[in-house]
């Protein structure tokens, strides 16, 4: 029988070599990319889904065309900027998560449950006023839950008027206030 090449042979002296503990090697090497990405996270985070803004970079740079096609693209923060463009830049964070939800939700704000409501009203809360805000799209006061359109978030009006036209939800009629078409 011949000895495995990897195994040492009775006759043959093994050196010692502290070898590292395997666990606590792989522990380690997680630790500190964790630890950096923990310093560099912002408190403006949400979710993993929503990524990182730096409220002060956002404001000092015009918006690109990357952000604003991000934005138009979650359908929530969407809604909230065709509700606020149709109602004059303003609005308060209880009206438009009633709006938001029945858009969402394919109804009108009387069949909207409550559920729906609380649901968005919360992701509007936490995550997609901040994130508007901190791109200068918005101003939001939580504690009063006023929302108002900035000049730049103003801007964004010719791609609102093609997005609008192109979605694909009845119940979308920001001149009526979101009611069905036909319904007033």
């Amino acid at each position: 029988m011949t000895d495995a090449p990897d195994e040492p042979r009775d006759d043959e002296e093994v050196p010692d070599v502290e070898m590292p503990n395997e666990v606590e090697a792989q522990s380690d090497a997680a630790e500190e990319p964790a630890a950096e990405e923990a310093a560099a996270m912002d408190e403006t985070e949400t979710s993993p889904d929503r990524r990182v803004i730096d409220p002060e970079m956002a404001q000092e740079t015009d918006i690109s065309s990357s952000v604003v096609f991000g934005i138009l693209a979650d359908e929530r923060e969407r809604y909230v900027l065709y509700y606020l463009d149709a109602h004059d830049g303003q609005g308060r964070l209880e009206q438009i998560a009633e709006q938001v939800a029945a858009w969402q939700n394919r109804t009108t704000v009387e069949l909207a449950t409550n559920e729906m409501q609380n649901r968005v009203r919360a992701g509007l809360y936490h995550a997609d006023l901040p994130k508007l805000a901190d791109y200068g799209l918005v101003d939001y006061d939580e504690e009063s839950g006023s929302v108002t359109l900035t000049e730049l978030g103003d801007q964004l009006s010719p791609y609102l008027e093609f997005s609008i036209q192109t979605e694909g939800n009845a119940y979308l009629d920001v001149e009526n206030d979101g009611d069905a078409p036909g319904s007033r």
